[in-house]
């Protein structure tokens, strides 16, 4: 966010885009982090044991230059319209905390589990 501040112009107002996309199910030993990776985790710290299935990505992309960052992404089974919301709130704000003025936001349909396809 260092940019932000050298360059208002150019980084100070961004797109914010977000995307679900399908993941293959998969667990293996991360010898990082000394645990397994692969299942559902929101980023709280909570152990989980459901395998994620999709992966909900945040991305910033500059309004003026060519630059794009991913700036969050959780690792999902599926996720409720409320807890999206709940996820849009907080990057929304933890931008606006960093001095980030997102202007607009782009993102594909958004699917309510509980209505028919």
């Amino acid at each position: 966010m260092r940019r932000c501040e050298e360059d208002p112009a150019k980084y100070g107002s961004v797109t914010l885009m977000l995307d679900a996309m399908a993941i293959k199910k998969h667990v293996q030993y991360n010898p990082y982090t000394q645990k397994m990776s692969g299942y559902v985790d929101m980023g709280n710290g909570m152990d989980e044991t459901d395998v994620a299935t999709e992966v909900l990505v945040f991305m910033v992309v500059g309004i003026q230059g060519h630059w794009k960052a991913p700036v969050a992404y959780y690792l999902t089974k599926s996720l409720s319209p409320d807890t999206q919301n709940v996820l849009v709130v907080h990057a929304l704000e933890e931008l606006h905390a960093c001095g980030i003025r997102v202007v607009c936001m782009t993102m594909d349909c958004v699917r309510d589990e509980g209505q028919g396809k």
